[in-house]
């Protein structure tokens, strides 16, 4: 990720651990990526041990874009309550 944004100049990480409250959109971002399987599965009457499987890999599937998604959604909140 670079250090600065290439427009404007913000800086991305502004302090140490500034990404910590992005786990928290991608914790919500993964329970969106792995509810409908789990729905599905679950509809379907299967076993919980291949329902965790499939629900797994549908989220590790989404894993590179909700880690990206989630900093974006981090970085837009914090500039709209502290736009230094």
């Amino acid at each position: 990720m670079r250090g600065a944004c290439g427009e404007c100049g913000l800086r991305f990480e502004r302090e140490a651990g500034y990404f910590l409250g992005a786990m928290y959109f991608s914790y919500g971002l993964s329970i969106l990526a792995g509810l409908p399987a789990f729905l599905a599965a679950w509809n379907a009457g299967w076993e919980p041990f291949p329902t965790g499987l499939v629900v797994t890999a549908c989220i590790a599937a989404a894993t590179p874009l909700s880690w990206r998604l989630s900093r974006v959604l981090w970085l837009h909140l914090d500039q709209s309550f502290d736009p230094r």
